[in-house]
């Protein structure tokens, strides 16, 4: 449940601007795990763009955490793969870390793609880092096995591999959604 100070909305165009900050600023959080993830200071600076949050926006698959101020401290953007959602990057900033907002924006969405119909939700993550994978099977989700990759998670690695990312590091993960009553 969402802390009450806090509000989890669609995105509007406006927001898309800062969330390439917001995104860098949350990435701050990985430099002491930069040797078990392989991450570079060249990889931790890189953001989606503009741009990519206002297609995701457009889509409506663009979430934000706004504070009382309507500021967004968070956001969830998702991406249709196969039959499934894909979390392509859910991010709270550090000044509102450990609050349960990620954790709201996980329920958030699952609640949006569970009253659509969708069979479950995808991400890729890193094994080791403790609000990574291990909070996601807190979550509900469960780390696949390689014979359970689509051919789209595959893609996904190998795109996360031409960008520099230590694959090995990192584990595909779905929540399976539950049908609505």
């Amino acid at each position: 449940m969402i802390p009450m100070s806090y509000q989890i909305r669609f995105a509007t165009l406006g927001d898309c601007m800062a969330l390439p900050a917001l995104e860098r600023a949350a990435a701050t959080v990985f430099a002491k795990y930069m040797e078990v993830t392989g991450l570079t200071p060249a990889l931790l600076a890189h953001t989606k763009t503009e741009a990519d949050f206002k297609s995701a926006q457009h889509e409506g698959l663009l979430w934000v955490v706004a504070d009382l101020d309507d500021t967004p401290v968070g956001f969830a953007m998702l991406g249709r793969l196969d039959a499934d959602m894909h979390i392509h990057e859910i991010d709270v900033h550090p000044e509102h870390a450990r609050r349960g907002l990620g954790a709201s924006l996980i329920q958030h969405v699952g609640q949006w793609a569970r009253e659509r119909g969708v069979a479950g939700i995808t991400l890729t993550t890193y094994r080791h880092v403790p609000w990574n994978a291990p909070f996601y099977e807190r979550m509900g989700f469960r780390i696949l096995d390689e014979a359970e990759l689509t051919s789209a998670l595959r893609d996904i690695q190998i795109h996360e591999r031409s960008m520099g990312w230590k694959v090995s590091a990192r584990v595909a993960m779905r929540l399976e959604l539950a049908s609505s009553p």
